[in-house]
């Protein structure tokens, strides 16, 4: 059975996307979709491409802070997106091989939140974007709407794929 065409649009318009995201989500949209118009590989090098290493700035903000937003935009929206797609899906798999090349790419280190780490090996910020968004949604004691136990799905399958990969240890979660 062939993988459907996902329609993410109704994320774009929910959610003011900067030029940087817009960047990003074009990658990951030609990345995820059944007609693959961009392997994991080139998709990591782009996307390291767009990270704010030795660019000049007009803010005032240091290399690791420019690059602290930088992982902030990238993982907020990698995570929004494997949201919506289904755990089945090819796009599981690309996503989680994506992430797995950029693991692979020797950048830089960075100082996030005073510690040291490599900018793509160590895949800093990964860690906790997952667990704030892994909060499960019966943690109130209410049965979840359809749409969001599906998305919890489908970050778990995401989930599962990083670990199967060594690409996250997460020893504080039961995976």
């Amino acid at each position: 059975m062939a993988d459907k065409v996902l329609n993410f649009d109704p994320l774009k318009e929910k959610k003011r996307l900067s030029d940087l995201d817009l960047e990003i989500f074009a990658i990951l949209n030609d990345v995820i979709q059944p007609e693959v118009s961009l392997e994991e590989g080139e998709a990591a090098k782009r996307i390291d491409e767009l990270a704010p290493l030795g660019h000049q700035s007009e803010d005032e903000d240091s290399d690791d802070e420019r690059i602290e937003k930088f992982l902030w935009s990238l993982w907020s929206l990698i995570i929004e997106v494997i949201q919506l797609v289904p755990r089945d899906h090819q796009g599981q798999n690309r996503i989680t091989l994506l992430v797995k090349s950029l693991s692979q790419t020797s950048r830089c280190n960075c100082t996030i939140w005073e510690s040291e780490a490599s900018l793509w090996e160590d895949l800093p910020l990964l860690g906790p974007f997952m667990r704030d968004n892994w909060i499960s949604p019966t943690y109130n004691g209410e049965v979840p709407e359809v749409q969001l136990a599906e998305n919890w799905a489908n970050l778990n399958s995401f989930a599962a794929r990083l670990f199967g990969e060594g690409l996250a240890q997460w020893k504080n979660f039961a995976v």
